[in-house]
Parts: structure tokens; C-alpha cells; sequence
């Protein structure tokens, strides 16, 4: 997978669908696989056969844990799917980057990459919130696709110069003239170095 295949709007939309779907269906198989165990241990007991209950509890909380996690790959696509309800409005890189990193994990996790988001104050700009998770989207495939496995890649949020800046830290350096043009058509740059690269973002 390369990073053209974020700079395309219909893509990009059908890639983060594809993912979540996937991760969706990874935990309804698991929540499905407990519950059928967990089935089984009951009709077990209710045949008088001793039953550990410290298993089934551990059962009953598996199946609990990835439906919080189910229900939190769903939110994500849906605020990913919202982002399309307005083309200019004010947008919180913090939460922007939490949510881009979130639909992003499956990917990077599949490349042997961790992705660590530093703590971050709110940074406000004023763009299109699609097009700034596009954005975010390609610059962790670009930068991820460098990387080795068992990497960390860093993510900061900083202000600087009027910019809201997305600085990602232990990648090696990245070169993608289709992300170049992506961000110039949002009225965005790219900034890079020798193990970062940096999204610049005007805050007004």
C-alpha cells in the first residue's frame, strides 16, 4: 500500500471503512469464540459437572472488554464518516490527531509500528476536518512505510509560527510527492528531516 492511496478522496474514505470493518469483525469473531465457550460451560454446570467459576468469569469479561472495544472501532468510523458534514469549519488537532491515529492502529500495528501520541494541548484551525484526516491519514502511511518492525513512531501536536504542526518522530525520511500535493491543495506543508517529518497546518 502506498501513500497515493490516501490522496484519493473516494479511496482514502474506502481504505478507513475496509480497516475498521476488519477490526470490527476480528472482535465480534472473539466475542463470538467466548460466548460459545462460555455456553458450553454453563450447560457443563447445569449437567452438574464442576465448573471452574474463576473461567467463566475471566470468560464474561473477555467478551465485556471486546465489546468496548467493537463499540470504539464503530464510534471512530463514525466520526471519521461526519467529517464529510461540513467543508470549512474550527477543528481541534487534538482530537483530530487521537482520531486519525485510532483508524490508523490496525494499519501500523500490521507493520510492526507503535504509534505513541504525546500529550498535547488544544490546538484550534480552521479547515476542512475531512481533509485534515486525509492528511494525517497519509502521513502515517508515508511515514509508517520507512519504518522497520518494532519501531515506535512518535506523534506531537506544537504551535508554531501560526501553524498548527503534527511532528512525528522515528521514521526515516520521507519523500512522497503525491502528499506534497495533497497538503499544498489545503493550503497546508510538508516539513521534513533525516528520522522526523512534520505536518504544517495554518491555524487561521
Amino acid at each position: 500500500m502506498s501513500d497515493r492511496d490516501w490522496t484519493d478522496e473516494l479511496t482514502c474514505f474506502g481504505k478507513v471503512a475496509a480497516s475498521v470493518s476488519h477490526e470490527f469483525k476480528n472482535h465480534l469473531a472473539t466475542i463470538r469464540e467466548k460466548a460459545g465457550l462460555l455456553s458450553d460451560l454453563l450447560a457443563m454446570q447445569a449437567r452438574g459437572k464442576d465448573v471452574s467459576l474463576a473461567r467463566i468469569t475471566q470468560l464474561a469479561l473477555d467478551v465485556q472488554k471486546r465489546t468496548v472495544h467493537a463499540d470504539e472501532a464503530v464510534k471512530r468510523l463514525n466520526r471519521f464518516a461526519h467529517s464529510v458534514d461540513h467543508l470549512r469549519e474550527e477543528v481541534n488537532m487534538t482530537e483530530a490527531v487521537e482520531l486519525a491515529t485510532g483508524l490508523f492502529f490496525r494499519l501500523a500495528t500490521m507493520r510492526g509500528v507503535e504509534l505513541k501520541v504525546q500529550p498535547a494541548d488544544d490546538v484550534m484551525v480552521l479547515g476542512s476536518p475531512f481533509a485534515i484526516q486525509q492528511m494525517l491519514l497519509a502521513c502515517l502511511d508515508a511515514c509508517t512505510l520507512t519504518m522497520s518492525e518494532h519501531s515506535v513512531l512518535g506523534i506531537g501536536l506544537l504551535k508554531k509560527d501560526g501553524d498548527a504542526v503534527v511532528r512525528f518522530e522515528g521514521c526515516k525520511t520521507v519523500e512522497s510527492a503525491p502528499l506534497v500535493a495533497l497538503t499544498q491543495a489545503q493550503h497546508a506543508r510538508c516539513d521534513s528531516g533525516p528520522d522526523w517529518f512534520e505536518l504544517h497546518i495554518p491555524m487561521a
